[in-house]
């Protein structure tokens, strides 16, 4: 049987930290705007920018009310309504249906018979709901404001869709009689009565879910309105909106259907794109030639901590490790091919230099060790908003590691010749899939 070993004090006030470990994705972020303003890599279905719209149009009068719980406001009612009906589908959509977030709590809701509220959606929907998602591109294109209020270019795109969609009249707010105003006022009275008791009262099958399945599904993107949605895109692109038109391209396709590559993409788009592109792809290439090595040693120290016996991970333990000793003796060089690629960005080369200066002084596998835990400490404690635990406890003497169980990593990592970092061309792609009708 192991004694167990004592480790330092963990505050309660902490919480997880499980993103960014190393603090490298903050500038690959930043070089991913570069490129692409406005997208996130989790986008995939530009008609939830519609959706926002929509949205934002029905709720407007009540914007300034919470539900009866405190805490939920009127879109994201809207929401839940939305996704529960999205989710009333089960599978007859197949893969139209496919990444519509909060569908599988939509779906747990409906199955239990029981209504969505801000307990049985999702836990942080202002992140990782419809809202939460696309909101950064609806502002970055105007179709929304940061409080959710229409831009001109929302006005513009409802207006293409509620032609398209035989629903005329349904945006213009002095329009109070007729079929598409009642529609309006029929989705407003079921947000505005959630709003009342906390929860959803209409559930599928109603009339207003009829409607956000006749006239809101991902997939269903009328012609008028995905050139709409198009240009919007091309011109949140600027000055590389061309991105998406190439991404179109059968060789770039390729590479991210069939190998998953966003770094062989980059590939078959370089020789296309402009001067001043080519050098930002250049500049990912150099950042993420850094970033591959360390992160593998990372993989590698949470691997070698997951299998050792007893299950405490010490310097000496890694000392004579090949692979660690090898990415520890070409880490140096590394560092100054990438300042060198990176210098001629100023911004860029100093958030560099605030994750690489903590691995200039490495030369061997125990040097690379006490390096990765000293920044993994420094990044997990600089967490807002007091800091997140390690992926490790330490013992108290500080002789050694153990890995979290949260963190293991049972097998070995390979080494890495994709990305660390998404640069959001999954999510041009997924774009480009939903709009083909646009030329």
């Amino acid at each position: 049987m192991l004694m167990p070993y004592r480790t330092l004090a963990d505050p309660e006030v902490q919480g997880e930290g499980s993103i960014d470990p190393l603090g490298l994705a903050t500038l690959a972020d930043h070089l991913a705007d570069w490129m692409l303003p406005g997208m996130t890599a989790r986008m995939w279905r530009p008609r939830f920018l519609t959706a926002i719209a929509v949205t934002s149009l029905v709720v407007e009068p009540l914007a300034e009310e919470l539900a009866k719980d405190g805490v939920t406001p009127p879109w994201l009612i809207f929401e839940w309504h939305y996704v529960e009906a999205v989710a009333a589908l089960a599978d007859r959509e197949g893969n139209g249906l496919r990444r519509v977030p909060g569908i599988d709590k939509a779906r747990l809701a409906l199955r239990d018979r029981v209504p969505l509220n801000a307990t049985r959606y999702l836990k942080t929907p202002k992140v990782f709901g419809y809202h939460g998602v696309y909101k950064r591109l609806a502002t970055h294109v105007d179709i929304v404001d940061d409080s959710l209020a229409l831009g001109e270019n929302g006005h513009r795109l409802l207006r293409t869709w509620e032609s398209e969609q035989g629903l005329s009249g349904f945006s213009d707010r002095e329009q109070t009689e007729g079929e598409t105003a009642k529609l309006r006022h029929m989705l407003r009275d079921a947000v505005r009565q959630a709003l009342a008791t906390g929860q959803t009262e209409r559930r599928p099958p109603w009339l207003g879910a009829a409607f956000l399945t006749s006239h809101l599904l991902p997939h269903k993107i009328g012609r008028q309105e995905a050139s709409a949605l198009w240009q919007l895109l091309l011109e949140a692109a600027e000055p590389h909106g061309d991105l998406f038109v190439l991404s179109r391209d059968p060789a770039v396709r390729e590479q991210l259907a069939r190998d998953g590559s966003e770094r062989g993409a980059l590939g078959a788009l370089r020789p296309r794109v402009s001067a001043e592109l080519r050098t930002r792809f250049d500049v990912i290439e150099a950042y993420e030639r850094f970033c591959r090595p360390v992160q593998e040693a990372w993989d590698y120290l949470r691997h070698l901590s997951t299998v050792c016996r007893p299950a405490l991970l010490r310097v000496e333990d890694v000392a004579k490790h090949g692979r660690l000793g090898s990415i520890a003796a070409r880490l140096p060089e590394t560092i100054r091919e990438t300042r060198e690629i990176l210098s001629q960005h100023p911004s860029v080369a100093s958030e560099l230099d605030h994750v690489a200066h903590h691995f200039e002084e490495v030369r061997t596998a125990g040097d690379l060790f006490q390096a990765l835990w000293d920044h993994h400490r420094a990044i997990q404690k600089g967490k807002p908003p007091e800091g997140k635990r390690p992926w490790f406890e330490e013992t108290k003497d500080g002789g050694g590691l153990i890995i979290r169980p949260l963190y293991r990593l049972d097998k070995a990592p390979d080494p890495r010749e994709e990305f660390v970092h998404p640069y959001r061309l999954f999510a041009v792609a997924s774009f480009v899939d939903d709009l083909p009708v646009v030329q």
